[in-house]
């Protein structure tokens, strides 16, 4: 039980990452258009 759930908390932290680091590169990609096309 205990592993299953550690297990789980892994894949979720890994998954926010993964999320916060899409995030940001969609943040960048919007920025490098916006001063582009100002």
């Amino acid at each position: 039980m205990i592993t299953g759930c550690m297990a789980f908390a892994k894949a979720f932290h890994s998954g926010t990452r993964a999320a916060l680091i899409l995030w940001d590169m969609r943040y960048s990609i919007l920025q490098g258009a916006g001063l582009r096309a100002g």
